[in-house]
């Protein structure tokens, strides 16, 4: 059983695709307009250097900026190869958003409103490129798929000791960029494998980035012949799920994984993940609905009981079945002291009436 934990750990993310249709403006320097970037990436045939930062709150980030990122050099230099991206989380502007609602003229109303919603798809993007400290700055594809991940050294203070960063990093996206490529020349069963190709090279922190890929593999191979589809609908499974309990609905995130179980196309150890998966997320929300993660687990195990995870899976049914005693003991010890409670209180109620 595949333990897909850095996928499901995107748990909170919210979807963010593009599409790379539409006219794209030149863009020289750099642009703080991601959508736009995208568009004129792949028109120029560039990767994206993407730059999260935090202005008016990470010095490490504003410094790098005014002292390299800013410069004329660097804008050239690295500018020669990448559309140069940045997105900034200052806080000052995001402020512009909390306004009393019944002072705020109408004008301050709308600025809010248009800061919060920047500051949300902002937010989007962060998540799905698992941004996890500022400054952070990312290689990536047109598409935005993440080529490289290239570590904050403040040491690193010039344009040309940053260019040789940045070169250490050239076998990595020409190898990714040229698969990238293959995905999207590719045609119905070869386009499933290049997606696959790709996928595999992705790290799998950022292959959220990757969803609107990963939807096409059904439609793309109907006969799964090359084999992929369970594959894909499980990760389509997890990213779907991501939705549901994000809005903290996890009868349906658990749902999402039984209904793939039963299109088909999985193995049985995938079979025993989706089926495992379905359990923990109910467990993990707080469910109480004992009955359905028994069974839902007794499936897991079923699917595949020789597998190295049957073990675990019967130590959790059992978790499970004890958690489920507990209650009902409490319940039946519950029980009639609140029955008792009803009657006193009732006979209180008639006294006072009297």
């Amino acid at each position: 059983m595949k333990k897909n934990v850095k996928v499901f750990s995107l748990i909170l993310a919210a979807l963010f695709t593009v599409a790379m249709t539409g006219c794209s403006k030149k863009i020289s320097g750099w642009t703080n307009d991601y959508e736009a970037a995208k568009k004129y990436a792949a028109k120029e045939g560039k990767n994206i250097f993407l730059f999260f930062s935090g202005d008016d709150w990470d010095e490490q980030g504003a410094t790098f900026k005014t002292n390299v990122a800013n410069t004329d050099e660097f804008i050239s230099t690295i500018g020669k190869d990448y559309v140069l991206v940045n997105l900034d989380f200052s806080q000052d502007e995001y402020s512009a958003a909390d306004v009393d609602q019944d002072k705020a003229t109408k004008d301050e109303k709308k600025k809010a409103e248009a800061v919060t919603k920047k500051y949300d798809k902002l937010e989007r993007i962060a998540t799905l490129y698992n941004v996890q400290s500022y400054p952070s700055i990312y290689l990536t594809t047109p598409e935005g798929y993440v080529i490289a991940n290239i570590p904050f050294d403040s040491t690193i203070t010039t344009t040309a000791d940053y260019a040789l960063k940045v070169t250490e990093k050239s076998e990595d996206v020409e190898k990714f960029t040229a698969l990238a490529r293959a995905v999207t020349s590719a045609k119905k069963l070869d386009r499933v494998k290049a997606i696959d190709e790709l996928y595999e090279a992705t790290d799998q922190n950022y292959s959220g980035l990757m969803s609107d890929l990963m939807r096409e593999v059904p439609a793309l191979d109907k006969d799964n012949e090359t084999g992929l589809v369970g594959k894909y609908e499980m990760q389509v499974a997890y990213l779907d799920a991501i939705e549901k309990a994000k809005n903290g609905d996890s009868d349906a995130a658990s749902q999402i994984f039984v209904d793939a179980c039963e299109k088909g196309h999985f193995d049985n150890e995938t079979k025993q993940e989706a089926y495992y998966t379905a359990a923990y997320v109910l467990a993990a929300s707080g469910n109480m609905n004992y009955e359905k993660m028994l069974d839902l687990l007794q499936k897991a195990y079923d699917a595949d009981p020789q597998s190295d995870h049957a073990e675990e899976i019967t130590r959790t049914t059992e978790a499970v079945k004890s958690m489920q005693a507990q209650e009902e003991a409490q319940k039946a010890t519950e029980g009639p002291a609140a029955e008792q409670d009803s009657t006193a209180d009732s006979a209180t109620t008639d006294q006072t009436t009297k």
